[in-house]
């Protein structure tokens, strides 16, 4: 048996925006993120999650800065936002959880292909 761990990738996204994509993951990987993203960054809680036939998607905001977190069938789970200021925090989000897609908490929101 193949031993899979979550492992992400900064992108450009078709509108230009910065975007972290952890394809192997599940839509269960917006929860711990927008924890992260609640707790460390100051945003509000989620949107709740418009579910697609083959997408799942949340927006979660602060004052002047809103995110898309979601999945779909062609990118797994992602990121991004609009902006400069939004592109800099997906980075910023990418540097600070990329370490951290191994703890249990992450590894549950893997994709059991």
């Amino acid at each position: 048996m193949i031993e899979r761990t979550l492992q992400g990738q900064l992108t450009t996204n078709h509108s230009g925006a910065v975007c972290w994509e952890v394809y192997a993951a599940t839509y269960d990987l917006i929860g711990p993120v927008a924890e992260y993203l609640r707790t460390v960054h100051g945003f509000a809680a989620p949107s709740p999650p418009v579910d697609g036939l083959d997408s799942v998607v949340a927006t979660i905001g602060r004052p002047g800065l809103k995110l898309s977190v979601g999945w779909d069938i062609w990118s797994g789970f992602y990121v991004f936002g609009s902006g400069a200021a939004a592109d800099a925090l997906v980075r910023q989000l990418a540097a600070d959880l990329e370490p951290r897609l191994a703890e249990p908490e992450f590894q549950a929101c893997l994709q059991e292909w």
